[in-house]
Order: C-alpha cells, then sequence, then structure tokens
C-alpha cells in the first residue's frame, strides 16, 4: 500500500477487492456476467470500483459494489474462456491516512474476515493510529470495531492461532514506551478482552498444535511463555536472538512443551539452548551443540537444525538431522563463497543425503 505519508499530507486511501466466480452473485444466484460488465462505473472511481462506503464501511445502500469478470489467463477456448472471476472494490470509510493493512480470513467455512489499517511512520518506527474492521458475510459488509468505548485504541499488530484460527491476540502501541496490553478474541473477533502485560511486545509466536501456548518476544530480547493465551506469562530466557525462537516439531521433538533457542550467554557469545517451557528458570541450560555459534545462525526446519560457528576466521556449518549429534555439512568448494544464511530447504530425496538447499545468489 505504499510508504508512510509525510506529517500533515494524507495516504492514499483504504480499497478492499474480493473475487467471487464469474456468473455467481454473492447469493449464488447465476448471472450474466455481460450484464455486471455493462453497468456504468463511477466518476472518478473508473470501472469495478465500488460507490462511496456508508458509515460502516459497507457500500452505500442501493448502489452495491460494481463487479467486473477477470478472464483467466490462457484460456484455450469459449468455454474456457468463460471460467473468470468476479472482483468488486469498496472504500473502508476514515483510513484514508492509513498505508498498511492486515487481511486475515478465518476459513474453514467461516464467513469472518478482519481488516487492520495503519499508519505507520516509517521515521518514528511507530503506529500512528489504526481501525480493525469486521466482517462476518464474507467481505459484503464491514462494521469497524470499537476495542474501548471512549478510548482511542492503537494497534501495532495481530496474531491468529494457527491451531484454532477462532482465537486472535491483539497487540496494543505502547503508552509512552512503558505499558501494553494485549486483546484477547475466542470467538473470530466478536468479542475481546484486554490484559495488559509487564513488558513490550516485539513479536508473538503461537505453539503450532496446542492453542493457548504463545512465546512473546520483548523489545528488550526476553522470552517469555504463556500457557493461557497470553493472560498470564512466565519469563523462559534473556538475551535472546530475534527470530531464532522455535516451537517444538510435531513428530519430531520429544516434548511438545521444548522451545529451541538462540540466546547470548555470560561471556557474550552465542549459544543454542533447547528447554521445556514449564520449568526452563529451574533447569539447566542443555546445549545440544558444545560449542558457541554465530549469532542469527540457528535455523529449525522440520526434521533438520542448522547452525554455523566460526573460529580463526573460518566459518563451518553444521546439520542435526531429527535431532541426532550434528555433523560439519559437506558442500561443494565451488559453493562456499555463496553460502547465504539461514538454509532453506525447498526439496530432499533419499534421506538424509541429498539436499536441494536455497542459494539467493541464483535466479
Amino acid at each position: 500500500m505504499g510508504r508512510s505519508p509525510q506529517p500533515g499530507r494524507q495516504g492514499p486511501g483504504v480499497q478492499i477487492t474480493r473475487l467471487l466466480p464469474a456468473g455467481r452473485t454473492e447469493s449464488g444466484d447465476r448471472k450474466d456476467p455481460q450484464a455486471r460488465e455493462s453497468e456504468p462505473s463511477v466518476p472518478g472511481l473508473g470501472p469495478g470500483s465500488a460507490s462511496g462506503p456508508s458509515t460502516d464501511g459497507a457500500p452505500a445502500p442501493g448502489k452495491g459494489r460494481r463487479a467486473r469478470a477477470v478472464p483467466v489467463a490462457g484460456a484455450a477456448s469459449a468455454s474456457r474462456a468463460q471460467v473468470s472471476l468476479i472482483s468488486t472494490s469498496f472504500v473502508l470509510k476514515g483510513d484514508a491516512t492509513h498505508n498498511q493493512a492486515m487481511v486475515h480470513w478465518t476459513g474453514e467455512n467461516s464467513s469472518v474476515i478482519l481488516i487492520l489499517t495503519k499508519c505507520y511512520h516509517a521515521d518514528m518506527g511507530k503506529v500512528l493510529e489504526s481501525s480493525l474492521w469486521r466482517s462476518s458475510d464474507f467481505g459484503t459488509t464491514y462494521t469497524k470495531l470499537t476495542l474501548q468505548p471512549g478510548v482511542t485504541t492503537v494497534i501495532d499488530n495481530f496474531y491468529i492461532c494457527p491451531a484454532n484460527k477462532r482465537k486472535i491476540i491483539l497487540v496494543s502501541s505502547s503508552l509512552g514506551d512503558r505499558e501494553q496490553s494485549l486483546f484477547l478474541s475466542t470467538d473470530e473477533g466478536a468479542t475481546f478482552q484486554k490484559y495488559p502485560v509487564p513488558f513490550l511486545v516485539e513479536m508473538l509466536l503461537f505453539h503450532p498444535k496446542e492453542e493457548d501456548k504463545v512465546l512473546a518476544y520483548t523489545k528488550d530480547s526476553k522470552l517469555y511463555v504463556s500457557s493461557d493465551l497470553g493472560k498470564k506469562w512466565t519469563l523462559l530466557q534473556e538475551r535472546v536472538t530475534k527470530d531464532h525462537v522455535f516451537w517444538a516439531v510435531s513428530g519430531v521433538d520429544d516434548d511438545p512443551n521444548l522451545v529451541h533457542v538462540e540466546a547470548q550467554d555470560l561471556s557474550g557469545g552465542y549459544r543454542y539452548y533447547t528447554c521445556l517451557i514449564y520449568n526452563c528458570s529451574a533447569q539447566p541450560h542443555i546445549a545440544p551443540f558444545s560449542g558457541p555459534i554465530d549469532r542469527g545462525s540457528l535455523t529449525v526446519q522440520d526434521e533438520y537444525i542448522f547452525l554455523k560457528a566460526t573460529s580463526t576466521n573460518r566459518t563451518k556449518y553444521y546439520v542435526s538431522y531429527r535431532r541426532s549429534d550434528f555433523v560439519l555439512m559437506k558442500l561443494p568448494k565451488y559453493a562456499l563463497p555463496k553460502v547465504r544464511w539461514p538454509f532453506h530447504i525447498l526439496c530432499q530425496m533419499q534421506r538424509p543425503y541429498s539436499l536441494g538447499v536455497w542459494d539467493p545468489t541464483v535466479n
């Protein structure tokens, strides 16, 4: 949606587009797509655009949303050309200065769609204002939600539980960099409950299988865990590297409560640790790799764990398969100058001997 607007200058409006199968109206009745195409466009908006929205962000009554058929590329015959999509667009009123949007559809036969629009100021690195919209009819109409009546609430981000997409956590912007709140929903955003948190959230990480377990990485590099969807938190680890925290992998790790962490030790080096969320602070740290590792090198992907370690100006790359001991990776000599981190496995054959890995230097 473009970059942040300059102070005092409005950015582009927020336009939402829906796609429907050609020849099918929202009620499911067949309709000639050419009839829709022949409808006159709204001045200033171009063909296929909607007229002005109503006060809650829905299209103006009686005007509907202008639809247009978009033929599928590569249609080989007239019959195939009829296979197309109809897109409908309209504007969320009042968000003209917002330059970012996040859209979530619950899926699984749900009709709920959530849209978070934000005005993000790049120079300040902050969200200055936001709006949260909810549709319960597959995006036909939207209602702007009020989280705290009479209080302006700015939302930085929202997170969806992968194990139960009805569960949502909104992260509010900090007030004076001292306080933040989470807004929790278990009903697809129909209602929210506010819970203050004693730290500043940088990011959240839901457990992939157990819906109420969440990790929180803070702005001061600490890692917390919650087992009740963010109502209460326990400190797990300090001096943690951002984006190098991983939940246990189902079918590979023995305990689903295990967390893989890259963190700085007291000497200033970085280590790979694992711990269980229920007694991580009380138990001694387990270091599956015996020595220090390079900062930002720990990567856990399915059955594999990658990391690298540099000493005396020489970098070595290591891999563990299904949590076995780490072994030195054997890479073609011509590939060594091109190695970029982290590794991302694209495919594998005759496990674990042949791997295809992503090389960002090759288009």
